[in-house]
């Protein structure tokens, strides 16, 4: 039979239509490269071109009514602090400082001038003054400090100070200034979470499968930012090689799908559109034997392909900062045993690459048995293809029924990777063992089935 699957690769690699697939998915991740490589300069181009429509809009409005005077204020503060920010990069603490601190003085000064305020616009223009010439001597202590005497001298019980003032001496000590990248956001987003964790703490609150699940993350996401933050962890940049392939792998590849369609429905279908069946029945083999190498050559390609988009993915995303980020671990919660884990992103891509295994495995399979019924390389991917994205409309209707049949159903249960680390269903009557169960039996079904099928097709007039 090795020599049956070295023949169906040979045939698979002198097809044009998979290195048409490999150049439209490397430049497909040339495209992303494109687009990570020009996101910040995306973000100030898209507020310089608003500024613009701002600018040529503050004329209309009337002064004299309050609502649109008050509109009118902050749309020129708006602007203000945009021509402010074309100086700086957006990933730098300046250009967040703009954003954070500079909005009420030039607010106040704004709206003085037009009442006419003389005193109060003194003022507000020096505090303005003040933060530019702090911001120029690079001071972005100077602004830390001034929201944690905000926060301690407030009399107002603001929702998330405690957290806040913690965070601020974080800022200090590890020096995390305000900014656009990813340790400063990240701050910002433990604040939040810290307070959406408080009110997680009564389990017994939870009325319903989807606030269950909601809790579950929100544990997770605090959990995991917490070990973070508490260890000092370094954080890859949203454009770095390492945090791209977490996004890319994570979720299904829709180009893996296609390739497995276009294999799985080809590999036999084609042998009966060309004629070559009654050749193939003339060796020396089993018709079992035969579907059975085609089946393990889609498997393999399968596995070729990912490893040659995986390695297209570091090459070509490690031109963007390098690949040092490699080293940088993967934080993740395990819900089994409530401890954070450090992991390899190979390690992370592996688990998400093996959990998402039975999609694509049940669509190869059911594409390789519709090509075996029908003898039709268009309709076996067709159908396949309208199963995959039929099968989209399933997820989202499940958890609106109450039906538990629905459980058993391969669609809700062939992508794994929300188990990782001990995480709930997606489908509130779903379970880890159940979809293990269910994706094992479908593809013994339909690799049984295709085996039945061919041996009892009649090839006389093919």
């Amino acid at each position: 039979m090795i020599n049956l699957i070295r023949n169906e690769l040979s045939k698979i690699f002198h097809r044009k239509v998979i290195y048409v697939l490999g150049i439209v998915s490397v430049g497909i991740i040339f495209l992303n490269f494109i687009i990570y490589l020009l996101s910040s300069n995306m973000v100030k181009t898209i507020n310089e071109a608003s500024s613009s429509i701002i600018e040529q809009n503050l004329s209309s409005y009337d002064l004299n009514n309050p609502e649109q005077f008050e509109y009118y204020v902050n749309q020129k503060a708006e602007l203000d602090i945009v021509k402010l920010q074309k100086e700086y990069d957006y990933y730098s603490w300046e250009y967040a400082t703009l954003e954070n601190n500079f909005r009420e003085p030039i607010r106040c000064m704004v709206e003085a001038e037009h009442k006419k305020d003389y005193e109060m616009l003194d003022s507000c223009k020096k505090t303005k003054e003040e933060y530019l010439e702090k911001l120029k001597d690079g001071d972005w202590k100077f602004f830390i400090e001034l929201d944690r005497e905000q926060y301690s001298n407030s009399e107002i019980d603001i929702p998330g100070a405690k957290t806040r003032l913690e965070m601020l001496d974080y800022r200090i000590k590890h020096e995390v200034p305000y900014s656009y990248d990813n340790k400063s956001l990240l701050i910002e987003n433990f604040i939040e979470l810290s307070s959406q964790y408080e009110g997680l703490l009564d389990e017994d609150l939870y009325n319903s499968y989807e606030e269950k699940q909601t809790a579950s993350d929100i544990k997770a996401r605090y959990m995991e930012t917490k070990y973070i933050l508490d260890n000092d962890i370094e954080i890859a940049r949203e454009d770095d090689v390492s945090n791209i392939l977490k996004m890319t792998f994570s979720g299904t590849i829709f180009f893996a799908v296609i390739v497995v369609i276009l294999i799985g429905g080809s590999i036999i279908a084609d042998e009966f559109n060309k004629g070559t069946i009654k050749q193939l029945l003339l060796k020396p083999y089993t018709r079992t034997q035969i579907i059975l190498s085609k089946y393990i050559t889609c498997i393999i390609v399968f596995f070729l392909y990912m490893l040659f988009y995986l390695l297209c993915s570091t090459i070509i995303y490690g031109f963007l900062h390098g690949w040092s980020s490699l080293g940088i671990p993967v934080i993740v919660y395990n819900h089994t045993t409530g401890n954070v884990m450090e992991i390899s992103i190979w390690s992370y891509v592996f688990m998400h690459i093996l959990s998402l295994l039975p999609l694509y495995l049940i669509l190869m399979t059911a594409a390789l048995f519709i090509g075996t019924i029908s003898g039709s390389t268009v309709l076996s991917i067709a159908i396949s293809f309208v199963g995959y994205f039929m099968s989209s409309i399933v997820s989202l209707a499940a958890n609106s029924v109450k039906y538990k049949f629905l459980r058993y159903f391969p669609t809700l249960c062939w992508d794994l990777s929300e188990y990782l680390y001990g995480g709930m269903s997606s489908y509130k009557y779903g379970t880890l063992l159940n979809s293990i169960i269910v994706d094992v039996v479908t593809i013994v079904i339909l690799v049984a089935g295709t085996i039945i099928v061919f041996n009892k097709k009649e090839i006389k007039n093919q």
